[in-house]
C-alpha cells in the first residue's frame, strides 16, 4: 500500500500542529474477540494487517505496550515487513519480580525504555533505560514521553492498554482491523466504562480500507480530545 494522502496513513504524513500525536491499533474478529478463550491469538487478522501494523511502527517515534502484551506475546516491536526506522520501544513493566529475558530487553534491535511504577525498582541491563512517570497513568506517561521528544506515539497493545488510552481521550487516531472470522468466546477488544444511554456513545468519523479479506477502520478520535476533526475528503 502506497504512502499518500489517500492511504490509511494520510493523516500521519502531515505536520502535526499539536504534538504529541497518539495512534492506537487493534485487530479483532467479527464478534469482537482478540483471541480464543485460551488466549491464542496468532493470528486473528491476516498478513496484510501485520504489514499495516509494521507501517504504523515505521511512522511513529515510539511504540508502547502494556505488561500483558509483553508476557503473552514477547513481541519484537520492530519494523520487518516494511522499510523504515525501528521506533523506540516503550514497555510498561509487570509487577516484580518478572522475567527479564524478553526479546525487547535482549535483542539490541532498537532502544528500549522500561516504564516502572513509582514504588517499583528492578535491576536491568545497562542498555535498558528505566523511567518512572509521575503519575503512572496514560496522561503522565504521555507527558514523560513528550519531554523526551516523542512526537508520534503508537499504543499497540494490548486491549486493556488501548482501552485505557481511549477512555482517557488521549487518542488522535484508532486503527481497528476486523477479520472475517467468528471466534465465539475469548477476550474482547475495547472495554470502556459503562454508559446508560446511547446518546453517551462515541460516534466518531470513520474511513474504511481493504486489507485483503480484512477491513481496516480508521477512527478519528480528535473530537473526543476537544479538537474538531476536519470534514472527510
Amino acid at each position: 500500500m502506497e504512502l499518500d494522502n489517500n492511504s490509511p496513513y494520510g493523516p500521519l504524513l502531515e505536520d502535526q500542529p499539536h504534538p504529541p500525536q497518539v495512534i492506537a491499533q487493534l485487530g479483532q474478529s467479527l464478534d469482537g474477540r482478540i483471541a480464543t478463550a485460551t488466549g491464542h491469538s496468532h493470528y486473528v487478522t491476516g498478513q496484510a494487517d501485520r504489514v499495516h501494523l509494521h507501517q504504523l511502527r515505521a511512522l511513529c517515534d515510539a511504540v508502547l505496550i502494556g505488561p500483558g502484551t509483553l508476557i503473552k506475546d514477547n513481541p519484537q516491536l520492530t519494523v520487518r515487513h516494511v522499510d523504515g526506522p525501528n521506533p523506540l520501544r516503550v514497555v510498561m513493566a509487570p509487577r516484580v519480580p518478572f522475567d527479564t529475558q524478553y526479546a525487547v530487553f535482549n535483542d539490541f534491535q532498537a532502544p528500549t525504555l522500561l516504564l516502572l511504577p513509582p514504588d517499583q525498582a528492578i535491576s536491568m541491563p545497562d542498555h535498558i533505560e528505566c523511567l518512572s512517570p509521575q503519575p503512572y497513568t496514560p496522561q503522565g506517561i504521555l507527558r514523560a514521553l513528550a519531554k523526551r521528544g516523542v512526537q508520534r506515539l503508537l499504543v499497540e497493545g494490548g486491549a486493556t492498554t488501548v482501552s485505557a488510552w481511549f477512555a482517557a481521550d488521549l487518542l488522535d487516531w484508532l486503527f481497528l482491523t476486523i477479520a472475517p472470522v467468528v471466534i465465539g468466546a475469548g477476550p474482547t477488544g475495547l472495554s470502556l466504562p459503562p454508559i446508560t444511554h446511547m446518546d453517551q456513545a462515541k460516534r466518531l468519523p470513520v474511513e474504511r480500507f481493504a486489507l485483503d479479506e480484512d477491513v481496516l477502520f480508521r477512527l478519528d478520535c480528535r473530537v473526543a480530545k476537544g479538537r474538531e476533526a476536519p470534514a472527510a475528503r
